[in-house]
């Protein structure tokens, strides 16, 4: 056994005390600045400049880059904002800053079209909150909130990026004088009823926000161009379908990528755009823009209007139309399979133009006639409404545009879903076809299923009785009256509610085969027309002719 000498001993005490003294400094080191209860970040650098960018639906653009003294110089706010963490710490803080939407004001970004933010730390520690959470859900301080988390006497706060801030365990306890910078910049913004564990979400020294607009998905109001106010200099009127939400929603205008703002006013069904923004005769590029929408685009006319469609030949004058002609004309919507089509009825345009002689022929100009040829039909035939001839401007909401060329892409569609495209206008000639081939049409009788009559034209219809539906099938006779050479096309068009829902073509040689039937799942009222061509195909630059 060895023993210390006195000497000797003295020397341990003192080295022993030594550790001691260094073991409480450093504790008292800790806890001079300890990471709160639920701290949301490791140690990161601290904060010099804050970088805001804007992510408008891909793309990324920087709305602003801001050092602490560009904060210091905006309006500061004092408020005392708890907190809960996982650990069922209350915590209590003291805060002083900037107004996140103060700041996001100062970099010009629209509250309004806002969806979600993202901040990321000095240390990558990053948080998303969407804009409905953050911004737009009440928030408030508890002081009550250690007393079993009573919400009693809540006082709303708003999101603020502190830049001073001190943590306190009580409420009663906070002293704002006690504040530093230690974690600025900090997000602090408060709890809700449904959500006090909330400490987690107070990012510490924060370098970057990022804003995420809201998605375009909503389909604006189709706009519809001036055609009256066409003069340069005169201010121009943009007609739609009011649709307030999307009218309250509107952000912006621009003409040829331009913004006019203070320029343009908005009423209902319609957007004013000032005389002045129009100084020469040309095609305007029209965009509106708004909030949650896809853009609502236009061309916009100024100057004379060129003549698009004519109506010309041996049996008429010549009448001229420009694209502000036809629009002033009585519109006609019509539904032709999947697409919606706007524009002239051609019975209307002919009977305007006095054209209605039965025994006149009638030739459709395309700008491709050598590439596809379309047969003479007789005027009768255009003027029958049960073929449905549409000179078409609108298709689905979007105006057909006039081409540099001055070349259209007006299109007549008619009532078996033939499309005309490339159109120029229309020849009238006092000689028929020869040889025209005819045949008539008679349904066969079947009075539980359907009742049959015709139109005024004489088209053949069966009306589908009440207490019937599935599938059924329809039967015609045939005869021919002048014979056709060759096999011919018997359609049959299903109808529900005025609107075409499908059609059936059953082909032959009709002067040998005197019947031809087609079947549809139908419901009571649904109709069925049927009427023979000479042919339907989907060959290029084939037009059929009726032949009834």
């Amino acid at each position: 056994m060895s023993f210390l000498k006195p000497d000797s001993k003295y020397q341990a005490d003192r080295i022993i005390g030594c550790i001691v003294m260094v073991a409480v400094l450093f504790t008292f080191l800790l806890v001079a600045k300890p990471g709160p209860a639920g701290a949301t970040n490791t140690v990161g650098d601290k904060t010099t400049t804050i970088t805001i960018t804007v992510n408008d639906n891909g793309t990324v653009t920087t709305a602003g880059v801001f050092t602490i003294s560009d904060l210091q110089s905006l309006s500061q706010k004092r408020n005392i904002y708890s907190s809960f963490n996982n650990n069922i710490d209350k915590k209590f803080y003291a805060a002083e800053g900037v107004l996140l939407t103060d700041l996001l004001a100062y970099a010009k970004i629209d509250l309004n079209n806002i969806d979600k933010f993202t901040f990321t730390a000095t240390d990558n520690y990053t948080r998303t909150f969407t804009n409905s959470y953050l911004l737009d859900t009440l928030r408030y301080c508890y002081p009550n909130l250690e007393d079993n988390s009573s919400t009693q006497g809540a006082i709303q706060v708003q999101p603020v990026l502190s830049l001073k801030s001190m943590e306190f365990s009580q409420y009663n306890q906070v002293d704002f004088n006690l504040m530093d910078d230690y974690y600025a910049v900090r997000l602090f913004f408060g709890q809700n009823e449904q959500d006090l564990v909330n400490d987690q979400g107070y990012v510490k020294w924060i370098s970057d926000i990022q804003v995420f607009t809201k998605s375009l998905s909503a389909n604006p109001p189709a706009l519809t161009a001036d055609f009256i106010h066409n003069s340069v200099g005169q201010p121009v009127y943009l007609d739609f379908t009011d649709d307030q939400n999307w009218r309250n929603a509107i952000s912006g205008v621009t003409v040829d990528g331009t913004s006019i703002a203070g320029k343009y006013s908005v009423a209902a069904g319609t957007i004013i755009i000032d005389g002045s923004v129009f100084d020469n005769e040309k095609d305007y590029a029209v965009v509106v823009k708004a909030n949650g929408y896809q853009d609502a685009c236009i061309t916009q006319h100024k100057g004379a209007w060129p003549v698009i469609f004519t109506l010309d030949g041996d049996a008429v004058a010549q009448h001229a139309y420009t694209l502000a002609d036809l629009r002033a004309m009585p519109v006609t919507t019509g539904q032709y399979g999947p697409l919606t089509c706007k524009g002239v009825a051609l019975q209307d345009l002919l009977t305007a133009a006095n054209i209605t002689d039965s025994s006149w022929q009638a030739q459709i100009n395309v700008t491709d006639a050598a590439t596809f040829p379309i047969k003479p039909v007789s005027v009768t035939d255009l003027l029958d409404p049960a073929n449905r001839y549409l000179l078409t401007y609108e298709i689905n909401g979007e105006p057909i545009a006039i081409g540099p060329e001055i070349h259209t892409t007006l299109r007549i569609f008619w009532g078996i879903g033939v499309t005309y495209k490339n159109v120029t206008g229309i020849t009238i000639t006092e000689s028929l076809p020869s040889a025209h081939s005819v045949y008539t049409v008679t349904p066969v009788e079947d009075a539980t299923t359907y009742q049959t009559s015709a139109t005024t034209d004489g088209i053949k219809t069966m009306t589908v009785n009440n207490g019937v539906s599935g599938m059924k099938y329809f039967v015609v006779q045939v005869d021919p009256v002048t014979a056709h050479e060759g096999l011919e096309a018997v359609v049959f068009v299903h109808s529900r509610n005025g609107v075409q829902d499908s059609f059936n073509v059953t082909k032959a040689d009709l002067d040998a085969v005197n019947t031809a039937q087609a079947g549809f799942n139908v419901q009571a009222g649904d109709e069925i027309k049927v009427y023979i061509v000479d042919d339907l195909t989907n060959e290029v630059g084939f037009s059929p002719t009726i032949l009834q």
